[in-house]
């Protein structure tokens, strides 16, 4: 028992769970994280290359998982902007053009490395990250950061990007200018001014960039917003 609780230290926590004096706030806490989550989850499952509906699923199984298998309650997991750009960068081209594939290949990455960090924290191996040189950690961030930019760019303009690297997709993005849609650009610019105030409240957040984008929906001003979700699991023909 020593060694599984060793292996998943959340299980002797679940087993001695109280119900009645511990759900009413695991339930505000519940709420405020599938606030702050789900929509990021989306946000990163289309940056990865998939449809909506996976970052709905992978913002919900990596939670359990880590119930279970993590240490700490105050540790959020969730899909990560870096982790989803490595994830399209490696299994893009092994996947070609077929998306199940993709799918499957991304199924097989991210399980192996869930196993790979409980193995991890098995061995106590987060030392090991003490060994990565800060600065190649700072350049490594740095461009993912503008790489993710440049992907997204077109979205806030309201045109597509369809070349790869960085320097054909910037100078896409700047021939395009003349293509930008002014509702579209109106909608998320306004998300971004309401951030430094909107910040600590997660539904206001969401409340600030959802009606707008509703209105002008409504108003027929071409506004892409995220399609309707299909009500089944990824891997579900």
């Amino acid at each position: 028992m020593r060694r599984l609780a060793r292996i998943a230290p959340g299980l002797s926590t679940l087993l001695g769970y109280s119900f009645s004096d511990d759900f009413r706030h695991d339930a505000i806490a519940g709420l405020s994280v599938a606030a702050v989550a789900l929509p990021v989850s989306i946000a990163y499952a289309q940056l990865a290359g998939f449809d909506p509906v996976v970052g709905l699923y992978s913002s919900i199984l990596p939670l359990v998982a880590y119930a279970i298998f993590g240490t700490s309650r105050q540790l959020m997991v969730n899909p990560d902007a870096a982790a989803c750009a490595m994830i399209a960068a490696a299994i893009a081209p092994l996947a070609g053009n077929s998306a199940e594939l993709y799918l499957s290949l991304t199924t097989a990455l991210t399980l192996l490395t869930g196993l790979f960090c409980i193995a991890a924290s098995y061995f106590r191996l987060g030392s090991l990250a003490d060994f990565l040189s800060k600065p190649i950690l700072v350049g490594f961030l740095n461009g993912i950061a503008i790489s993710i930019f440049l992907r997204q760019i077109g979205k806030l303009l309201g045109f597509s990007v369809e070349s790869s690297g960085i320097i054909p997709r910037l100078l896409e993005v700047l021939g395009k200018i003349p293509l930008i849609h002014g509702a579209t650009l109106a909608v998320g610019l306004g998300r971004l001014c309401t951030n430094p105030w909107a910040t600590g409240s997660a539904m206001a957040a969401i409340t600030i960039g959802v009606v707008p984008a509703a209105c002008f929906a409504a108003n027929r001003l071409a506004v892409e917003s995220c399609p309707e979700l299909p009500i089944r699991a990824p891997l579900q023909p």
